[in-house]
């Protein structure tokens, strides 16, 4: 009896746990899995599975320093105006570092898979254990607005809106039933349709990013495979939501889904621009560069010039110039791809 009350309780616990927790974000394919680059253009910042924050000098493409962290570099970003550069590791914690310097000026732990709004000079983390999503000031770094998420609810991705003013963020896949008798529209792929079909469902949440405020919340029969292998993006009223295996979404403000065709099979890496318009992939020593308007999607592809030998080559991250004109992919097998906004390859080094 002793036993099976030890065990019912050891279930409840173990539940509860994965309830509250959330992985932190760390490079899923190895090599460098986070780029960023600064506001002026002229500085990149490289780390990922070799737990080094590297330095390059963006007109030389030459690696200019270097910083031994010790921990996995999941992703990295410079705030608005260039001064601090932002580091999150497998550890949870983000580390504010001078850019010029790169001295430590603050860690803030607890806080996972960063996303930044330029213009509104903010961001927005997941918190409390993945129970929370916190918008925090990239000026001074306090907190604006801590958002209590429902109760059970895990994350599978989170977006600010490019002025700071909205957050929206897609839970992980639950049990949903497929109603009777409601078949899936003609204009959805076989990837679309599985997804229609398997019984999962999602809840897409979009929060006033001051208030707290809950502004929707729609139930999807679509659904991905959790925060590090999913990229959300706004446009307009619509919620982008695209992922690892390229069965890419619309939701409009209704929750209406709309199918987002035209990139290629896999999403490993992935990108959007600080203003929402463009958003990338990356797979195998290739990608796709999506421009987006409501009216209007076109896909521009891309693939490295000088392929390796041996074990395949992944874009793993990405970082768009402030210009928009061009995007700096990083691989799993160490190297900095420079590609212009028309696919054309710019330059291929590695970072070491």
């Amino acid at each position: 009896m002793e036993r099976k009350v030890y065990e019912a309780v050891l279930v409840i616990l173990t539940a509860l746990i994965a309830t509250n927790t959330v992985e932190a974000r760390r490079p899923s394919w190895g090599g460098h899995a986070a780029v960023a680059v600064s506001p002026n253009g002229e500085t990149i910042a490289v780390g990922g599975a070799g737990r080094t924050l590297y330095i390059v000098d963006a007109a030389t493409m030459q690696v200019t320093d270097r910083h031994w962290h010790g921990a996995q570099i999941g992703a990295l970003a410079f705030n608005a105006d260039g001064s601090v550069l932002i580091m999150e590791d497998e550890t949870g914690t983000l580390h504010l570092l001078d850019s010029a310097s790169r001295a430590a000026i603050q860690s803030i732990k607890d806080a996972d898979y960063i996303s930044l709004s330029m213009a509104g000079d903010r961001m927005a983390v997941l918190t409390g254990r993945g129970r929370k999503l916190a918008v925090l000031s990239t000026v001074d770094w306090k907190t604006i607005r801590e958002i209590e998420l429902p109760d059970g609810f895990r994350n599978g991705g989170h977006v600010l809106h490019p002025d700071g003013g909205r957050v929206a963020i897609l839970s992980q896949a639950f049990d949903h039933p497929v109603a009777e008798g409601v078949e899936p529209s003609a204009d959805l792929s076989d990837g679309h349709t599985r997804l229609f079909q398997d019984g999962k469902a999602s809840r897409l949440l979009i929060y006033d990013a001051d208030s707290g405020q809950l502004l929707a919340d729609h139930t999807l029969w679509y659904t991905s495979q959790g925060p590090d292998r999913t990229s959300l993006a706004f446009l307009q009223d619509e919620v982008i939501v695209f992922n690892y295996n390229a069965v890419n979404i619309r939701v409009d403000g209704q929750g209406s889904i709309h199918p987002l065709d035209g990139f290629p099979r896999f999403g490993y890496g992935r990108g959007i621009s600080a203003d929402h318009s463009q958003l990338i992939t990356g797979s195998l020593a290739s990608g796709a560069i999506g421009l987006l308007s409501p009216d209007d999607f076109r896909v521009t592809k891309f693939a490295i010039a000088n392929r390796l030998p041996g074990w395949p080559e992944y874009f793993a991250g990405f970082a768009f110039a402030s210009d928009g004109k061009s995007v700096y992919g990083v691989t799993s097998a160490f190297r900095l791809i420079h590609i212009r906004i028309d696919g054309k390859i710019i330059a291929e080094v590695p970072v070491y």
